[in-house]
């Protein structure tokens, strides 16, 4: 069985989304990939924040999520993002979408800094490891 969502006040790193009618599937329920597409969205405002260098990118080279509840438009939904772990080259990233204060979908995304010369990971430089400190998941 898995553990119990990590509480929204735990994550340093919040976007907002208003559910759209094309978001609902044949049921009337929010599809599957509208909880991936807030989640990205969140994940790519993030990524800005971290000021990287001009010739690195981040590419994500995993991407699983558990869905936990539905969701129905119309509605708002919060979709959180923290950092859990900074490895050499690639970051795990915890996501959420939570809707009435009730978490609906959590995710890790695997990243990778990625060179856009030679098209190979990247080592994380200390000044960006320093820098993604902030981003951490709290507690």
């Amino acid at each position: 069985m898995r553990s119990p969502p990590i509480p929204l006040s735990a994550y340093p790193w919040q976007t907002e989304h208003e559910i759209r009618f094309a978001d609902v599937d044949q049921l009337g329920h929010v599809n599957n990939g509208a909880y991936g597409s807030f989640m990205e969205s969140s994940r790519s405002a993030l990524m800005r924040e971290w000021g990287l260098p001009p010739a690195i990118s981040i590419v994500i080279v995993r991407f699983e999520i558990d869905y936990l509840k539905e969701m129905n438009w119309p509605g708002h939904i919060i979709a959180p993002s923290g950092l859990e772990q900074v490895g050499r080259s690639s970051l795990r990233l915890r996501q959420a979408v939570f809707m009435d204060g009730t978490c609906r979908a959590e995710a890790i995304a695997i990243l990778a800094l990625f060179n856009l010369a030679t098209r190979r990971a990247e080592p994380i430089p200390d000044d960006l490891r320093d820098g993604l400190a902030r981003w951490h998941l709290l507690g």
